[in-house]
């Protein structure tokens, strides 16, 4: 189907631009028509859709529903619920706003589906999302909370003049098992014998939080 409400686009920027019209127009089908219910495991991921139009269709959706239930009665529940619960959606192509601080407003409104925000570029497209838009300034002393992917799963550091560090910390509960990885570097609680069955105990590994 086309991408756009009046056919197909006439020049590329209407087809960058364009692809958020159509994913609502299905997300808006598959909710009302059922879809969701009658299969309560299915997943859906809007990739290169953007992902800034999602609070507003939710919104919309709720209001209109409210409304017009009576029309969807096998829909008992708010149609934003069942999104939260079966949509996923990618940054690429990402809204960027001329003031930072409004991305983070917008993400706000997501609420707790803030976790079905996945993180995507299309790199090494040319019309790619900017790198410096999830970039900002730190000072010695700052926590940048992030999963694990975010370093092990980043590029190599192509630049010749800037450094990047940084440190992984992970946090286990207090009666975790250490198993060595096949081929991992040494590390200094690795001096003992671990087979697995141990708990860690070693000042490398310190208790944060004990249990109550």
């Amino acid at each position: 189907m086309p991408i756009t409400a009046v056919g197909w686009p006439s020049y590329y920027i209407e087809d960058h631009t364009s692809p958020p019209q159509a994913v609502q127009a299905n997300i808006t089908s598959l909710v009302l028509e059922g879809v969701f219910d009658r299969f309560p495991d299915l997943k859906l991921i809007s990739v290169e859709n953007g992902f800034g139009w999602v609070p507003p269709l939710m919104w919309r959706l709720d209001a209109a529903w409210k409304l017009l239930r009576s029309e969807v009665p096998n829909l008992e529940r708010l149609p934003s619920e069942v999104i939260s619960e079966h949509v996923y959606v990618t940054t690429q192509p990402v809204e960027e706003p001329p003031r930072p601080q409004d991305f983070l407003s917008l993400l706000e409104h997501f609420g707790d589906m803030v976790d079905h925000i996945l993180l995507a570029s299309d790199y090494p497209h040319w019309d790619g999302d900017n790198p410096d838009l999830v970039l900002f300034n730190t000072v010695p002393g700052d926590v940048v909370v992030h999963h694990a992917g975010t370093i092990h799963g980043a590029g190599a550091n192509r630049s010749a003049t800037m450094r990047r560090r940084a440190v992984s910390v992970r946090y286990c509960g207090d009666g975790v098992r250490y198993r060595i990885r096949p081929g991992a570097p040494t590390k200094p609680h690795h001096s003992s014998e671990l087979d697995g069955t141990e708990v860690v105990d070693h000042p490398a590994c310190p208790l944060v939080w004990s249990r109550p």
